[in-house]
């Protein structure tokens, strides 16, 4: 196949990096470009100096993108969308970028379009035809049949068979465009979020998805989550948080506890937050985000996914082949050492095991025993 190596980042995992250092050396403070509360009042980009503080933030993390994991992509951008996936024999040991349950199989997502099932909690692997080879990037699932997975190129991949097979539903824009997730609220309301502030929703199970403008500068919208009351958090570069009460028609910025990139918030309860991003900063709220407490951090290590497992432990995926992990629902977490490399995201299987996805693969890990009290 003809191409050309392109650098290109684990697009959820390490692509802000360098983005932060410079932005740090260029004091691009939150405020500097600040508009007010509410989103839905946004100024025009030519007002807030596109070529200031934003396009700086927005030239060095696209800087990055060049450093990191280098793929061989076909010349041609319709080309590359619209050429099947290849099946690899050892596709589960490739970078892959996300993982979802659907029902009790677990389905992963990653680079050159592969899609892999599991119906054994992971043990064993099985890679299915996709009809692209852009890379994917977050996978949801609405039930044990709809899901939807997106990515590079703007893709968005359909299936209704529980990820047996898939079809397009979306792709359009250049080699610059990608979406970084996906999430849907039942099997018709979903949005689609990404880079440099692409958002995108539907409200017929993607048949249909609209292109929408809701936050007035150019970030890259890393993760979209849903809290248990409803409520909706998108994490953004330099911090920003947006949030909606109703169901995504209106979104507003919150008050953020960090001026680094934030990868994602992890809903724990009604009202309680955590909120996780570079250099190990983690976050908790117990008011629905109007107020936040710094929790003490065992490594100055980047966090890129988390997950509340369903005995109450809450896993942060760090990297260097470490997690942080917390028995007392985020007040607290302490190192958990694992055989993930460039950890990307992480889902607990039915039989409590979490299963880990990033630069080496896909692993199962089994959760470290308790140390036991020593008495007095």
């Amino acid at each position: 196949m003809d191409g050309i190596f392109v650098g290109v980042s684990l697009a959820k995992v390490l692509r802000y990096v360098w983005g932060a250092a410079v932005s740090r050396r260029l004091q691009l403070k939150r405020g500097t470009c600040a508009v007010g509360r509410s989103v839905r009042a946004r100024r025009p980009l030519a007002e807030a100096s596109r070529y200031g503080c934003g396009a700086a933030a927005l030239w060095s993390s696209s800087l990055f993108l060049l450093l990191f994991v280098f793929v061989s992509l076909p010349n041609s951008l319709s080309a590359r969308v619209e050429i099947p996936a290849e099946i690899m024999p050892l596709a589960e040991r490739s970078v892959l970028l996300d993982i979802a349950l659907a029902g009790d199989r677990l389905v992963a997502v990653g680079e050159r379009g592969h899609i892999l099932l599991s119906d054994d909690y992971g043990r064993t692997w099985e890679q299915v035809p996709v009809p692209t080879r852009s890379t994917l990037t977050a996978v949801f699932f609405a039930d044990s049949e709809l899901g939807w997975a997106v990515g590079h190129d703007n893709v968005v991949l359909a299936t209704t068979d529980g990820g047996r097979s898939w079809n397009h539903q979306y792709a359009e824009g250049g080699i610059e465009n990608r979406f970084l997730d996906v999430r849907f609220l039942d099997a018709e309301r979903g949005f689609a979020v990404g880079a440099y502030g692409l958002f995108v929703e539907t409200m017929d199970g993607g048949n249909r998805w609209s292109l929408r403008e809701i936050f007035w500068e150019e970030l890259h919208f890393n993760r979209i989550s849903a809290a248990v009351d409803g409520g909706l958090f998108i994490a953004l570069e330099t911090g920003e948080l947006l949030h909606s009460v109703d169901d995504g028609e209106t979104w507003e910025e919150m008050d953020s506890p960090y001026d680094g990139s934030l990868f994602g918030v992890l809903p724990l309860g009604a009202r309680t937050l955590l909120a996780y991003g570079l250099r190990g900063n983690v976050f908790r709220s117990s008011d629905g985000g109007v107020s936040w407490t710094d929790v003490e951090s065992p490594a100055p290590l980047l966090v890129t996914h988390g997950a509340r497992l369903s005995g109450g432990e809450v896993v942060l995926a760090a990297q260097n082949g470490q997690f942080f992990l917390s028995r007392d629902g985020g007040r607290s977490f302490a190192l958990w050492r694992v055989p993930v490399q460039g950890a990307a995201a992480l889902v607990e299987a039915p039989d409590g095991v979490v299963v880990a996805v990033g630069l080496n693969g896909v692993h199962r890990l089994h959760l470290p025993r308790r140390e036991a009290r020593r008495e007095g």
